[in-house]
């Protein structure tokens, strides 16, 4: 079975413009997609967490030609990390952290770590 191209992507506010830059995070069903967004949605970020603003972006696209006919969704996750709270040196490389599992935020590693790196943040 061959591989299905990623559909969740992770940015943060210093690539914002289309995914040039962005985080390849793999690839969620439909439904689990939209829990996830809804989780997002719904997220009230403490005043002690790393980031101050988190969004999202979401993409339906319908294709149809003469075979098939099929719809794709897409995710992008924006993260805006605030460099006085950070622990990482390079604020800039936030969203690279949070993919190799070393973000130590509650917040993110309960909304965004756990969610889209689960093998990354078991037992945290």
């Amino acid at each position: 079975m061959s591989k299905k191209k990623s559909n969740i992507f992770l940015s943060s506010a210093y690539n914002l413009y289309g995914l040039s830059g962005c985080k390849h995070c793999g690839f969620m069903k439909p439904d689990d997609l939209h829990k996830l967004l809804e989780n997002l949605k719904n997220a009230e970020i403490p005043a002690s967490s790393c980031i101050h603003e988190l969004s999202t972006h979401f993409e339906q696209t319908d294709s149809i030609d003469k075979r098939e006919k099929t719809t794709t969704e897409r995710l992008i996750i924006s993260v805006w990390p605030v460099a006085k709270t950070c622990k990482i040196d390079d604020y800039r490389q936030c969203t690279t952290h949070i993919k190799k599992g070393k973000c130590t935020d509650k917040f993110v590693i309960d909304h965004i770590g756990k969610k889209l790196f689960a093998d990354k943040y078991q037992g945290r």
